[in-house]
């Protein structure tokens, strides 16, 4: 679910949205120095995971909102795990902010993050059998 990948906030999505949008670059800069030891890269692969290697990784889903400043570092992260042979399916939902998945009981907000909490159920099911 709209995850952070890149720590670069340097695409388009970050140009348009990263202002007046949650995450905004003031929350994912404290958020960096809050969770990233000092010492350590912010690109640092454990940390930013789209600058890794993806070989051999299992079946990934990338939900992510089209008004969410992550939205194209996570589309980058879909397409990089394609790439390197894993299968990877990257969902945009038009409307959506970041975090509309688990705020989806606010239906006149978060009008798509119902779907989207299902289809990560069907896809987490699919992966790993019924409970």
């Amino acid at each position: 679910m709209y995850p952070t990948v890149s720590n670069r906030m340097d695409t388009e999505s970050w140009k348009e949205l990263g202002e007046r949008e949650f995450p905004s670059r003031a929350v994912n800069l404290g958020v960096i120095q809050a969770y990233v030891p000092q010492g350590t890269s912010p690109y640092a692969p454990l940390v930013a995971p789209l600058w890794a290697t993806h070989q051999g990784l299992p079946s990934a889903l990338i939900q992510v909102g089209d008004s969410d400043p992550l939205r194209d570092e996570d589309l980058a992260y879909g397409k990089a795990l394609a790439a390197a042979g894993v299968k990877a399916e990257t969902r945009v939902y038009p409307g959506q902010h970041h975090g509309f998945i688990q705020f989806f009981k606010d239906r006149k907000r978060n009008s798509g993050g119902e779907r989207a909490l299902d289809e990560g159920v069907r896809f987490l099911r699919g992966a790993f059998g019924p409970p």
